[in-house]
C-alpha cells in the first residue's frame, strides 16, 4: 500500500500537486465518457458514481482546473527534498520515486524514509533517515544558523504512524488534509492553498511552520566552539585513545 508521508516541518507531502491534478482531469474525462454510454457494467457503475462528485465540482467552479495548474506551479518546491541520514550525513537533491518512502539522488542511490524502515530495522543505518523538503531545511538552517542533522532531531517514538515521523506534533490546519493521499483537491475547494507555500517565501503559513519547529524542540545546534572541538576530537584517532576522553567530551559540551 502506497501512502503519502509528511514533512515534519511544514506538514506537506514529498511531492507537488501535479500527479493529483492529472488524476483529477482523468476522472473528469472518464465521467464524460461513461455518461455517454447507454449501458454500464458493474465496475463502470461504481466508477461513474465515484467520478460524479469530482465532475460536479469542476462544473460548479469552471476555473477549478486552472486553479489546480496554478497550485502545480506553486508546489514544485516540494519535489526538491533532502535526507537526514541516521549517520548524520545530509544528502541533498533527492526526489521521491518509490511509493513515497524511497528517495533517489542523481546517481540513482536509494535512501529510505525511516517510517517504513523502522519495521525491518536491523542495525544497518546506511541509507536510512528522514526526508525533509530542501526549502524547509534551508529555513531551519537560516533560522538557527546551523546545519541540521539527524542527531539534532528528537528521539523517534517507538510507536509511529505510517505517514508522520513525529505524530505527537500538532501541525495545525494542514493536518486535516493529511490522509493516505494529501488532499490537494480539498485544499483548492476550501481556498487553503496558502498552506502549500515554501517557508522561504515567508507567506501566511510561516507562523505555523515556525510553531512546528519549536514543538520539535531540536537539540542544541552544534555551532558552539565546544561542539566543533568535540567533532574534531571524535574524528581524530590520536584523541580516541586518550584516557580522559569522557572528561574531554563533558567539557566540550558544557563550553
Amino acid at each position: 500500500m502506497c501512502f503519502d508521508i509528511y514533512c515534519c516541518i511544514c506538514g506537506n507531502p514529498c511531492h507537488s500537486s501535479e500527479m493529483m491534478c492529472k488524476w483529477f482531469t482523468d476522472i473528469i474525462d472518464e465521467y464524460k465518457i461513461l455518461s455517454q454510454k447507454t449501458k454500464l457494467d458493474k465496475n463502470e457503475k461504481f466508477r461513474i458514481e465515484f467520478d460524479k462528485n469530482y465532475y460536479e465540482l469542476s462544473q460548479k467552479d469552471p476555473k477549478f482546473i486552472n486553479k489546480f495548474k496554478e497550485l502545480n506551479r506553486m508546489t514544485k518546491w516540494m519535489n526538491k527534498c533532502s535526507m537526514l541520514l541516521m549517520d548524520n550525513k545530509v544528502i541533498h537533491n533527492v526526489t521521491e520515486n518509490d511509493c513515497n518512502v524511497g528517495f533517489y539522488d542523481k546517481d540513482k542511490n536509494r535512501y529510505e524514509h525511516i517510517v517504513e524502515a523502522v519495521w525491518k530495522y536491523n542495525g544497518q543505518k546506511d541509507g536510512m533517515g528522514i526526508f525533509i523538503h530542501s526549502d524547509c531545511l534551508k529555513h531551519i538552517n537560516n533560522k538557527f544558523k546551523t546545519t541540521l542533522k539527524f542527531g539534532d532531531l528528537p528521539v523517534i517514538p517507538k510507536t509511529i504512524y505510517l505517514d508522520k515521523i513525529f505524530p505527537y506534533i500538532d501541525q495545525g490546519k494542514i493536518k486535516k488534509y493529511q490522509h493516505q493521499d494529501f488532499e490537494f483537491v480539498d485544499i483548492i475547494k476550501n481556498k487553503d492553498q496558502y498552506l502549500c507555500y515554501s517557508p522561504l517565501l515567508k507567506k501566511k503559513n510561516i507562523g505555523q511552520i515556525n510553531k512546528n519547529i519549536n514543538k520539535l524542540k531540536l537539540r542544541s545546534p552544534r555551532t558552539r566552539k565546544g561542539w566543533k572541538l568535540l567533532d574534531e576530537i571524535l574524528t581524530n584517532a590520536n584523541y580516541i585513545n586518550c584516557k580522559n576522553i569522557s572528561t574531554i567530551i563533558i567539557l566540550c559540551i558544557l563550553s
